[in-house]
């Protein structure tokens, strides 16, 4: 795909440091946040933490706003360890458009289009049953159809717009005595159209029967297992697994949305410490609705697990790096959507520094 100008003006401004630098500082709300927290820090003193910032600064040759945006001057690492964390400046502007597939960066927005290929690919994956585009809604093979005539038995439907992202604009359809309804009131057309945006396109999407055990850790959201994968030269490599978990009755797993994430070790299937919130940098060891523990706990069947993503991913060879979303459902591993552009502050706030195994480098 050719970009067109605007979108080259676009890029070029973000690279520029001064614009980019000066943007994050003044409406990051997580950067502004910590900074305000620094100020009060205990843990380093003021000499160790400009020591620090200006370690981080000549090794990657731009400002160090990732080091007070995670807080790293709450915490205790080797050198090695803190200039492991890549600043996001360079992430997006340089490493992402060098390793992603420029000309399907729209195909990784379009939820539609991944449902096709996932399907056409025999990938397990929620069963999409409906479009809703200009105010009608539509089977996919195209033809007008009323909501009352869906053909569906899931009991849950999820409506989520085409090129939605961070679970921004998802409403939930409940399906009692046959009929579907959102805060208690019936589904009609006219209600549709109050609810959904006639400028926007969704899919109403089938709900996932979602594996006991992570029903027990947070029941009311699915519970997604973002897997960030590279293709080397050696092949597609899985290098980070994380767990994303709802909380306080949502039922959605996004960060933007309040949910909180905890780090999978590849190896074992063994949770981390702890599950952090990548807006506010709560810690939780403890779900705050369950009581689930994370310490010593793990999914089961993990490798099985893990081969079953390792073989979907395998099919998807050519697209560069790529952030998944899986469930476990009570048949095994299933395919929600795929991000060319994923999240860095994600998996650094959950996971730790990325360069090593991402081999990201100074440019």
């Amino acid at each position: 795909m050719i970009k067109s100008l605007k979108d080259r003006i676009k890029a070029i401004l973000k690279r520029n440091q001064i614009i980019y630098f000066i943007k994050y500082k003044y409406f990051n709300k997580d950067y502004r946040e910590s900074c305000h927290l620094m100020a009060s820090n205990s843990i380093k003193s003021k000499d160790v933490i400009s020591q620090e910032m200006s370690l981080i600064k000549d090794y990657w040759h731009c400002q160090p706003c990732h080091y007070i945006r995670y807080r790293l001057y709450e915490i205790d690492l080797e050198t090695e360890s803190l200039l492991d964390y890549v600043p996001p400046y360079l992430f997006y502007n340089y490493f992402l458009p060098s390793h992603t597939i420029i000309g399907k960066s729209d195909f990784s927005n379009d939820k539609l289009t991944q449902y096709r290929l996932f399907k056409s690919k025999g990938v397990p994956t929620p069963r999409v049953i409906a479009v809703y585009k200009k105010g009608k809604l539509y089977n996919l093979d195209n033809e007008l159809i009323d909501i009352n005539s869906l053909n569906s038995s899931s009991s849950r439907l999820f409506i989520k717009p085409f090129n939605g992202s961070g679970g921004k604009g998802i409403l939930v359809f409940d399906k009692i005595n046959g009929k579907y309804y959102i805060n208690d009131m019936h589904v009609t057309a006219e209600l549709m159209k109050k609810e959904l945006k006639n400028n926007c396109s969704y899919i109403f999407q089938e709900k996932v029967q979602q594996c006991d055990e992570l029903n027990q850790i947070y029941p009311h959201s699915l519970n997604t297992i973002r897997v960030i994968t590279h293709e080397f030269d050696t092949g597609i490599k899985v290098c980070y697994c994380i767990l994303r978990l709802g909380r306080g009755g949502k039922c959605v797993d996004n960060n933007t949305q309040g949910g909180m994430s905890v780090n999978i070790q590849i190896e074992t299937g063994y949770f981390s410490d702890y599950a952090i919130t990548e807006h506010g940098l709560e810690k939780f060891y403890r779900h705050p609705d369950t009581g689930f523990v994370f310490k010593g706990n793990r999914i089961n069947n993990w490798k099985q697990v893990l081969n079953e993503i390792t073989e979907i991913a395998s099919m998807f060879s050519g697209f560069g790096a790529i952030g998944w979303d899986f469930a476990i459902s009570q048949s095994g591993v299933q395919l929600i959507e795929m991000n060319l552009g994923y999240g860095i502050d994600h998996v650094q706030i959950s996971c730790g520094g990325v360069r090593r195994i991402l081999n990201i480098y100074p440019r």
